[in-house]
């Protein structure tokens, strides 16, 4: 029964009137919280990035004038979210997820060049000195570069005819065969290595050994010697307890993928405390 004055449709059309301002009410809504989600993922990103950042350049910090502690001093350290929204996570200061970045490293660190990269989930940053991370899938690219460095190093410190008589004048990733080769004095001896997952470790493996194309057993026993230690030297940049998951060789990296739990940022910092300075 319509009310005494009014006429029948004005009700409808009055209903019909207030659908757009409830969907201005509502859009302006979402553009406010689209605002804020922007606004928190910049701000936590960027506290997230520099408690990172303070990890790592805290030997220099403390030791201003030990060129070893310095070689990260400017290493980048970037931050960024997946599609979840963060916003939820105000009040309980926690984040479902964050990629946390690391590198390259400088030219003053023999793994120049190298980049650490975590997804990590369940993020707690109430501390802000030290965030906690529940777990993260971490991939660490190495270039040639580096692994050429990281090699020259070991066999000065290995000393005997590693030292004195070699020196690595290329490195060539076959992405094909899944291994690297090292050309030594310009072609005077060749090698073939290859980086594996052994239960759960990442490993260099040495395949063969050769001096213009003849096996030399001492040169191959000396070899063994430091091919264990290349894959430990990358494996100082992550938090321990990370396990590998697999290795791929590209054309410029090899990439590792291996995963974790339950670490701190201070753990991601290990990093900034066992560098490997040029010579």
């Amino acid at each position: 029964m319509t009310a005494p004055g009014t006429t029948q449709g004005q009700l409808p059309s009055r209903r019909r009137a207030a659908i757009p301002l409830i969907i201005i009410f509502l859009f302006t809504i979402l553009l406010i919280c689209l605002g804020i989600e922007l606004y928190t993922r910049h701000s936590i990103g960027n506290q997230v990035a520099d408690s990172i950042s303070a990890e790592v350049n805290k030997n220099c910090t403390e030791n201003p004038r030990d060129e070893q502690s310095c070689t990260t001093v400017g290493v980048p350290v970037r931050t960024s979210f997946g599609s979840t929204p963060i916003l939820f996570g105000l009040s309980s200061k926690t984040l479902p997820q964050i990629n946390v970045r690391i590198g390259p490293l400088p030219p003053a660190d023999l793994r120049v060049g190298t980049v650490v990269e975590f997804d990590a989930k369940d993020i707690d940053y109430s501390d802000s000195n030290n965030l906690h991370f529940g777990s993260a899938h971490a991939t660490l690219a190495i270039p040639s570069q580096a692994l050429h460095n990281i090699i020259t190093d070991e066999m000065k410190q290995q000393g005997g005819a590693l030292a004195g008589a070699l020196k690595v004048t290329k490195v060539t990733y076959h992405p094909d065969s899944s291994t690297i080769g090292l050309q030594l004095n310009n072609g005077l001896a060749d090698l073939t290595i290859a980086p594996k997952v052994r239960d759960g470790q990442f490993v260099f493996e040495l395949k063969d050994a050769s001096v213009v194309g003849f096996r030399h057993q001492a040169l191959l026993n000396g070899l063994r010697t430091i091919i264990p230690e290349l894959s430990s030297t990358y494996l100082d940049l992550l938090p321990p307890g990370f396990t590998a998951e697999s290795v791929t060789v590209h054309g410029e990296s090899i990439d590792v993928e291996l995963k974790g739990t339950n670490f701190t940022s201070q753990d991601l910092a290990q990093a900034g405390q066992t560098q490997r300075s040029s010579r």
